[in-house]
Order: structure tokens, then sequence, then C-alpha cells
């Protein structure tokens, strides 16, 4: 999909495929595309075109259209381009968008298997221990706690000796299912080996004390 603006921000030209893209019928108004653009990145989107507009500097992001259901998008790549005279004056924009949807869902997908423990479904030992080397580096330039919980299942081997592994393996995906919700958003949940879990909690009170919240 194609836009071209001028240096007032109204929309030249707009091609068909930037209209099936975005879900707008023709218009001379850029608002007219932002509206359609998801809620989370709108400003982004924003920030970049006053890049190009205001600094001539050329801008690249990714952005999510809405279209038919709201509940479904389109993944784009944008490129915004600045436009100028010969003598380097303002003359507005060029906006190519490029719909990467099935290739943004493959990348998250095998994101998802490179981080996730295929059994319980929290993070691998690499991912996990990614995480809390973040949470380290964070924590040294901000003014929060940080909390780190290693757990290990008591009496696994005997569960995995008497019953075989696949009692074993719904014992760790029911511990998993039990972790996960006494989190909060922003705690990371990981499965290092065996029975083996670790917890990374960042922003914790200093001094807090860690209160028990089930069985």
């Amino acid at each position: 999909g194609v836009l071209h603006l001028d240096r007032h921000r109204a929309v030249v030209y707009s091609n068909t495929r930037l209209h099936h893209l975005t879900g707008v019928d023709p218009t001379s108004m850029i608002e007219r595309y932002m509206d359609a653009l998801a809620p989370t990145d709108r400003d982004s989107f924003a920030r970049a075109l006053e890049e190009v507009l205001d600094h001539q500097i050329g801008a690249e992001l990714e952005a999510s259209f809405h279209y038919g259901n709201q509940r479904r998008q389109r993944r784009c790549a944008i490129t915004m381009r600045p436009l100028t005279t010969s003598e380097g004056d303002q003359m507005g924009a060029v906006i190519c968008v490029n719909d990467i949807t099935e290739a943004s869902v493959l990348r998250r997908e095998l994101e998802r298997r490179a981080n996730t423990d295929d059994l319980t479904g929290c993070l691998n030992r690499s991912a996990v221990i990614e995480a809390l080397e973040h949470s380290l580096v964070a924590r040294r330039t901000g003014t929060s706690g940080l909390a780190v919980v290693f757990l290990d299942l008591d009496g696994f081997k005997e569960v995995n000796d008497t019953f075989g592994h696949i009692a074993g393996d719904q014992l760790l995906a029911h511990a998993a299912e039990l972790l996960r919700p006494a989190t909060r958003p922003g705690d990371v949940v990981g499965r290092l080996c065996g029975a083996e879990f670790l917890l990374v909690l960042p922003h914790v009170a200093h001094g807090a004390t860690p209160r028990h919240r089930g069985p």
C-alpha cells in the first residue's frame, strides 16, 4: 500500500492496496488511517510521522490495522520517507505499508517454541535464566527490590518410579498450573529441569516477607 502526504499532512494519493489493507476508503485525512490503527500503535505511528514531516528523518515500524471484525488485525511493516525539493525544502512524505501478518504469526510461534517448556508451558531454562539476568541488570539501576524463588518438588522421583513418567509429567504440568495464577503480572515462572522451577519476581518492596497463598 502507498500513501503520499503533502507537507500539511493532507493525503495527495493513496492506492487501492492501501485501502484494502487498512479498511479505510479514499480520504484526504491522515487521521482516518491513524484511527484504523490498533490503539497501542497510534502513538508510535504519530511520532514516526512527526520525525519524517518535521525533521526529514526516515522511519520504519510495525503496526496493526483493524479490519472486518474489529477483533481481527493485519500486522503491517510501515516505511516512511520524506519528500523534498532539489533545494531541500519539505514537500511531504511517502508511506509504504506491507502486510506481514502471516510472517508475524510465524515469528511469534517460533519465539514461543524457542522460549517455552513444552510440558509445562512455563519458560524453559535458557529463557528464565535470561529473564533473571535482565531483572538483575534492571535492579542495579532501579529502586525496587527483586525476589528469586527456587522450587523443587519433593518425592518427584518416587512418583516417576511408582506410577510412571506419564504421571510424573502430569504432576509437573499441574504444578505449573498452580504456580502461574499465584504470580503477578510481570512475574516470570520457568522450569529449570526435572522438577525444578524458578520464579523471578521484580518490583518487590525491600524487606518484603513472602506470604503463603495456597496449599
